[in-house]
C-alpha cells in the first residue's frame, strides 16, 4: 500500500461516522463549542457537520441556514447571561441594595461573563444578517427578556417614572455599559483594558444613576 493511500485511509477512519437522525441541541453543542475556540469566523457549515457527525444536508435539514443556525447558538448565549443577570439582581433585591447598587451589580455581572466567555459573547455582535432580513421574533423576545431586568433594577429611580422611559434608559445604560466592555476586550490600543475595566464600568453607572436620581456619581471600589 502506498503511503499516500495509507495516509488516506487514517484519515477517513478517524472521521466520525455520518449520522441522519440528529438532534438540533447537538448541532447546537457542536456550533457553540467551535465559536468558543475559534470565534464567529469558524462557525462554518462542514466543520460544524463534522463535529457533530452529520453530513451539511443534514445540518440544512435540521436548520434552514447557517444564520438560522449562528442565532440560536447566539440566542442560548443571551439566555445563559440573562440567567446569570437575573440571580444577581434577586441576591441584589434581597440584601435591600439602592436601584444604584442593583446596577453596579448586573454591570460587574456583565463585565464577568464577558471576560469568561469573551469569544461566545463577541459572536453574539460580530453576526450579521442580510440587511434586508429581518431579525426573528423569537431572537427579538431574548433581547427584551434580557434588557428587561435592567428596566426591573432601575424601577425605583426617580427619573425613570413611565414605562417608555425605562424602556429607553435601560437600553442607553446597557449601551453604555458595552461599549466600555467591548473597547476593554477587543484588543484595541485603549485606555481603558482588562485590569480596570470595572472601574471605568462602575463609574459610567453611577454616573448615569446620578442624572436619574439615584445615587452618587464617585465610585466605590471595583
Amino acid at each position: 500500500m502506498s503511503t499516500q493511500s495509507s495516509s488516506a485511509e487514517s484519515a477517513f477512519l478517524r472521521k466520525p461516522p455520518v449520522r441522519r437522525n440528529i438532534s438540533p441541541e447537538t448541532i447546537l453543542s457542536v456550533t457553540r463549542k467551535i465559536i468558543d475556540e475559534q470565534g464567529l469566523p469558524g462557525a462554518q457549515a462542514r466543520p460544524i457537520a463534522e463535529g457533530a457527525g452529520c453530513s451539511v444536508g443534514t445540518l440544512y435539514n435540521v436548520f434552514d441556514s447557517l444564520d438560522t443556525l449562528i442565532l440560536r447558538a447566539n440566542a442560548q448565549t443571551l439566555r445563559e447571561y440573562r440567567a446569570a443577570s437575573r440571580a444577581t439582581l434577586d441576591r441584589a433585591i434581597r440584601s435591600g441594595a439602592t436601584p444604584t447598587e442593583r446596577l453596579v451589580a448586573l454591570a460587574r455581572t456583565y463585565v464577568d461573563y464577558a471576560e469568561a466567555n469573551t469569544l461566545r459573547w463577541a459572536a453574539v455582535f460580530e453576526f450579521r444578517r442580510p440587511p434586508d432580513e429581518e431579525v426573528p421574533s423569537w431572537y427579538r423576545e431574548e433581547t427584551r427578556a434580557l434588557f428587561s431586568i435592567i428596566e426591573e433594577a432601575i424601577v425605583d429611580l426617580p427619573g425613570v417614572r413611565t414605562d417608555a422611559m425605562r424602556i429607553e434608559t435601560a437600553r442607553s445604560l446597557w449601551a453604555a455599559v458595552h461599549g466600555v466592555v467591548a473597547l476593554a476586550f477587543a484588543g484595541r490600543i485603549s485606555p481603558i483594558d482588562a485590569s480596570n475595566v470595572r472601574r471605568h464600568v462602575e463609574i459610567v453607572v453611577r454616573a448615569a444613576a446620578s442624572g436619574l436620581g439615584g445615587g452618587t456619581v464617585s465610585a466605590g471600589t471595583a
